[in-house]
């Protein structure tokens, strides 16, 4: 007869385990995609930060078509290397933040698994897991707008333009992050408890 109690079965592990795999590879895909259209010579295409950049739906600077379609669009013919190199930044910052996440992820699913959710490497995974997070959104606005400077300054006429957005999911990220640091405390308190208990048998 069924008790009710959800536990964690080896259907549940493997099924995140492959959700893991395939949101790093499909991140991994979408760093590296632009190589193939540098190495075409297709036009890169960066999406802007400042509304007032598209004076007009569109212009054309200095080679650059610029519209604006609710965000600015720079569509760029002839972009250097540095330029490609640029834009692939910031995807790649979250393809390494993604695969460290997971990294702690696949620990804290062995740990589960073998019926060990409170233990000292249980709970390195969920800090590690805060750590990464918080990282990921403390660098991200800055690289998106290093990398925003950098594609963009060679076409503005007025020179460089340094623009840090921070969007509203932002500080739910922190939420976030303080969340799994309350995980993590209640791990290590379980953790705790459980080597106390031990020691009295």
């Amino acid at each position: 007869m069924s008790t009710g109690i959800w536990r964690w079965t080896r259907a549940d592990d493997v099924g995140l385990r492959v959700v893991i795999m395939v949101g790093v590879l499909v991140l991994a895909v979408r760093a590296l995609w632009p190589i193939g259209g540098w190495l075409t010579g297709a036009p890169l295409t960066w999406h802007g930060r400042v509304q007032a950049e598209a004076p007009a739906p569109t212009a054309v600077v200095d080679g650059a078509t610029v519209s604006y379609l609710g965000q600015v669009r720079w569509e760029i013919t002839g972009a250097t290397a540095g330029q490609w190199l640029l834009a692939m930044v910031p995807d790649l910052l979250d393809l390494i933040a993604v695969a460290a996440a997971a990294i702690m992820l696949w620990q804290l699913l062995g740990q589960l698994r073998g019926g060990e959710p409170f233990s000292a490497r249980a709970v390195r995974a969920v800090r590690g897991l805060s750590l990464v997070l918080a990282g990921w959104l403390v660098l991200r606005p800055f690289v998106v707008a290093l990398a925003d400077a950098g594609i963009t300054t060679p076409l503005r006429r007025t020179g460089l333009e340094f623009v840090l957005r921070l969007e509203p999911l932002w500080l739910a990220g922190f939420a976030g992050v303080i969340g799994l640091i309350a995980v993590a405390e209640a791990f290590r308190v379980g953790a705790k408890l459980r080597a106390d208990t031990v020691g009295l048998v």
